[in-house]
């Protein structure tokens, strides 16, 4: 998620109404010689659909684990979801240190129609762009690069 800061350390305004998953990545390099790494994108299929889980091994050091999965048809993350339903799971990754996640994803802006949803904060400043890592604001393990992040 997205956020601007609206109110000094204590809150930010969502950009975005809501968000759609398209395709998760995960390469997964062996941390020590000669023993292998695996990567797991697990599909929470929800209310319309079964789990579905993407594995995949590394044979050696120089070739690591490597998942390219998009979302099942009938999965949750299948769908749009509204930005105000932060909580929701869509998948889980089981992954080593030093793995590499990249997640695709369509975003529709929220409009002036729409409630502007606000993400309590313990420290923003007005104006900053803040994002939100994929884990939550406690662990901050799912984080992209080079974006201000606010708990």
């Amino acid at each position: 998620m997205m956020a601007v800061g609206k109110v000094v350390n204590t809150s930010c305004a969502a950009l975005i109404y809501a968000v759609r998953v398209r395709r998760v990545q995960v390469w997964a390099p062996p941390l020590t010689q000669g023993v292998s790494a695996t990567a797991i994108i697990r599909w929470l299929g929800g209310a319309f659909g079964q789990d579905k889980e993407i594995i995949d091994m590394s044979n050696n050091v120089s070739d690591p684990a490597h998942v390219n999965t998009r979302p099942p048809s009938f999965s949750s993350a299948g769908f749009w979801q509204n930005a105000d339903s932060p909580n929701t799971n869509l998948f889980s990754i089981t992954a080593p240190t030093a793995a590499i996640c990249d997640i695709t994803v369509s975003y529709m802006l929220a409009s002036n129609g729409e409630t502007q949803l606000t993400v309590n904060t313990v420290s923003d400043v007005v104006g900053a762009l803040y994002g939100l890592s994929m884990d939550g604001p406690a662990t901050h393990i799912w984080a992209a690069q080079g974006v201000l992040y606010t708990s």
